[in-house]
């Protein structure tokens, strides 16, 4: 099998598994989860980084050349590896919605307009959220609720 071959079977799924991703890491930021009550949440983000480290190693086992989709993708390695930019996996939505918006018409304004609107939304609740995940349990904290955080 190809890397694009794989790319393009695996584009849907792990879009989906970003929006599953969103969902839950909202739920625990939001609620503001703890200990048991968080536990859902944290199996099913754990799933999800796991499909996106499978994703990654079979990428980079069926790269040509290895080493050079190793330097240019170093990104994706470092949100695989490292907990705390987990949530960067929600910018495999960017790829959904540039999907989403080829299939939404042939007018080029229309096209972008879609795209940037979309990514645009997207961002500022990601941001919100990150924002509310730092903020709400720090002692003195101004930013507690996400209507604060946006």
């Amino acid at each position: 099998m190809s890397l694009t071959r794989w790319k393009s079977l695996t584009e849907w799924p792990l879009a989906s598994a970003a929006v599953v991703f969103l969902v839950a890491y909202g739920w625990s930021v939001i609620g503001n989860l703890k200990s048991d009550a968080a536990t859902p949440a944290e199996i099913v983000m754990n799933i999800v980084w796991a499909l996106f480290a499978v994703d990654y190693l079979v990428s980079l086992y069926l790269a040509k050349p290895r080493g050079r989709w190793f330097i240019t993708h170093l990104h994706e390695l470092l949100i695989v590896a490292l907990p705390f930019l987990r949530p960067l996996r929600l910018l495999r939505l960017i790829a959904l919605i540039s999907v989403l918006q080829r299939s939404v018409g042939t007018a080029l304004r229309g096209r972008v307009t879609i795209y940037v609107v979309s990514a645009s939304t997207l961002l500022v609740f990601v941001a919100g959220l990150a924002v509310l995940d730092a903020e709400q349990n720090s002692s003195g904290a101004n930013i507690t609720n996400f209507g604060d955080a946006i």
